[in-house]
């Protein structure tokens, strides 16, 4: 086989390149890259054929919008990033366990604050932790030749359970201040924002945007601080919902909005890698965060937006009918982004 950084011929069982010293044994994940290498280019066409190219990240918000929609939408054709860089793994456990604890905490005051009722609690705790813990170990796994430290993937989420708190108050004096539109208007721009805060401070970090070496790692980060986000609301949400016959369609929805809350900030990590792995350096700048933010924002409006316009038309089965063609919609372009991803790494 060759090595993977400058293309020596090295026998299977060496563990470093005689060349170049790069260490062959990450995990085992760069001879899995290889040995998969062959069989991918002959199953995917070159690059034209494939899809659109994507552009490197421009300073300006609309080619960056217009780049993310070809991505998400349409067929993307194969990146050429270069060599995976060589990770240290090097976590300080205890540090992040304390600030899992603490941020999960806060995460679950808020949703015991709103709830009151300890058996109600109990109950809504459970049925947002199924498919949040079923969506997030599917995206986890999914990463398959080099998973992300568990520790930092629950901080991630751990983030997105506070978040509920900065999120919650903007969003009650919205619903003040505009009414009916603030599902809408301000419950994206909000809830968006402080989900994401986190997976932009990691990208500005050097020691934890080390970690991130590939697009699938920055969504997996993403992914994990939205459904956080979305695990202690759908506690409060289905705490609320009474026993009547509209009790299962409520569960059901609230399950699929988990789904849409990891897919928005997983684009936000998405797009932050791949300025990583473009070389576009971090200086602490928001404007980093504006392009993916806004396009996060406008898939959250709509799924906000058309749950809103449903209930205020009066329709009984129709949301959960539209929530669920929107569920599979997101479910196939996560699987896409994904894919496309564990593709480039594949072909490095």
């Amino acid at each position: 086989m060759k090595c993977p950084n400058c293309g020596a011929e090295v026998s299977e069982t060496a563990k470093f390149c005689p060349s170049c010293g790069f260490r062959l044994e990450q995990a085992g994940t760069r001879i899995e890259h290889l040995r998969s290498r062959q069989i991918v280019e002959a199953l995917i066409p070159p690059a034209p054929a494939r899809g659109v190219p994507m552009p490197p990240p421009s300073n300006s918000l609309i080619p960056n919008l217009r780049a993310m929609f070809n991505a998400v939408f349409k067929p993307r054709a194969p990146l050429s990033l270069g060599p995976m860089p060589s990770l240290s793994h090097k976590t300080a456990d205890v540090a992040y366990i304390i600030a899992i604890a603490v941020l999960l905490g806060i995460g679950l005051a808020v949703a015991y604050g709103m709830v009151r009722v300890g058996s109600l609690f109990t109950l809504a705790f459970f049925l947002s932790l199924i498919p949040t813990g079923a969506y997030l170990s599917l995206v986890y796994l999914s990463d398959r030749f080099e998973r992300e430290p568990p520790l930092l993937v629950a901080l991630a989420f751990a983030w997105g359970a506070a978040s509920t708190l900065p999120a919650l108050l903007v969003n009650n004096a919205a619903a003040r201040a505009i009414g009916i539109l603030a599902p809408v208007v301000s419950a994206p721009i909000g809830e968006e924002f402080f989900k994401s805060i986190f997976v932009y401070y990691m990208f500005t970090r050097s020691k934890l945007s080390t970690e991130v070496n590939s697009l699938t790692d920055g969504f997996v980060y993403g992914f994990a601080s939205g459904l956080g986000f979305g695990f202690v609301e759908n506690i409060v949400y289905m705490a609320s919902i009474t026993l009547t016959s509209s009790m299962i369609d409520a569960v059901v929805i609230r399950s699929l909005t988990v789904l849409m809350h990891g897919f928005t900030t997983g684009i936000v990590g998405w797009w932050l890698a791949y300025m990583k792995l473009r070389g576009v350096p971090y200086a602490g700048r928001m404007w980093d965060l504006a392009s993916p933010l806004v396009f996060a924002i406008c898939v959250h409006a709509v799924w906000n937006g058309t749950s809103t316009l449903l209930q205020l038309l009066g329709a009984r089965t129709a949301p959960l009918a539209v929530m669920t063609l929107y569920f599979v919609g997101i479910a196939y372009l996560i699987r896409k982004i994904i894919g496309e991803a564990i593709r480039d790494e594949v072909l490095k």
